[in-house]
């Protein structure tokens, strides 16, 4: 077990009741999904797209919000060839679909309007080729543009599981992903490694900022935040803690840039990077 050398407490934005899942986008909004009936709804919990105006949203495992004020939407588990990444418009009506392939655990949309989709392990190893990079990112009309396996190849290193993803505010998509834990970033067609190997392994959050990156969780320790400055990679762990002073115990968290919001039967918390990093 890692012990860390500092708490932070989180602010509680909201119960958890009804929540199925949280999603921060572009510029940080949120977006939720509910659940009974399963739906999409803003941070005031007011429905984006009506429940029964596509029968496709009971399927729905992650949402992005599209600049228009429609929703995109990915189920996690496809059949081959399967579109299992739906765009809606506003009022829930279909506009087009693509095929992901199977295994979407993280799925992101960028400033660019392009799509990028961060695999577990049953999709990395199911055979389709499309997952078996990992990390793949999509065009807005579903053409795949990137996958980091194919552009890697033999010089690895392997996404087995892409535990952690996020976009910074270039959007540049960061990555830690299992077995290696490595902690990197795609940039265009080029991928960069910072670490060989992260400070602590099964991290399911990532917030990155100019100076310093931030892993949320680890194993067995899902509220820890581990901090790492970019000059130095040096880093250092911090117990996340709720307003009562319990170890906040993260069920799933989303990120982007340096901003990240989590859900667990306390509630849904949301904090930035500057929360962690300003910690003496």
């Amino acid at each position: 077990m890692i012990e860390p050398t500092a708490t932070v407490s989180v602010a509680r934005w909201r119960d958890a009741d009804g929540v199925y899942a949280c999603y921060l986008n572009v510029g940080g909004r949120c977006v939720l999904i509910a659940d009974e009936p399963r739906r999409l709804v803003d941070e005031h919990f007011q429905s984006i797209v009506p429940a029964d105006s596509n029968p496709a949203l009971a399927r729905m495992t992650h949402a992005q919000l599209l600049p228009d004020g429609g929703a995109a939407m990915a189920y996690a588990r496809a059949e081959p060839g399967e579109k299992n990444v739906l765009v809606l418009d506003c009022s829930g009506a279909f506009q087009t679909s693509f095929a992901a392939g199977d295994g979407i655990n993280q799925f992101l949309l960028d400033g660019q309007g392009r799509f990028w989709a961060g695999y577990f392990d049953e999709g990395v190893f199911s055979g389709d080729p499309i997952p078996s990079n990992g990390l793949a990112r999509f065009s807005q009309d579903g053409r795949l543009e990137f996958g980091l396996a194919e552009h890697l190849g033999s010089a690895g290193p392997d996404v087995d599981d892409c535990y952690a993803l996020t976009l910074d505010r270039q959007d540049r998509a960061w990555i830690c992903a299992y077995s290696n834990f490595f902690l990197g970033y795609v940039d265009g067609q080029s991928f960069h490694q910072v670490m060989v190997k992260a400070p602590v392994q099964g991290a399911r959050g990532l917030l990155v900022g100019e100076r310093h990156v931030a892993l949320i969780g680890g194993y067995k320790q899902t509220g820890l935040a581990t901090v790492i400055e970019l000059a130095g990679l040096t880093h250092r762990h911090i117990q996340l803690v709720t307003e009562t002073g319990a170890s906040l115990e993260v069920r799933r968290v989303s990120c982007w840039a340096d901003m990240a919001v989590c859900w667990s039967a306390q509630g849904v918390y949301r904090f930035g990077l500057n929360d962690l990093v300003q910690i003496g």
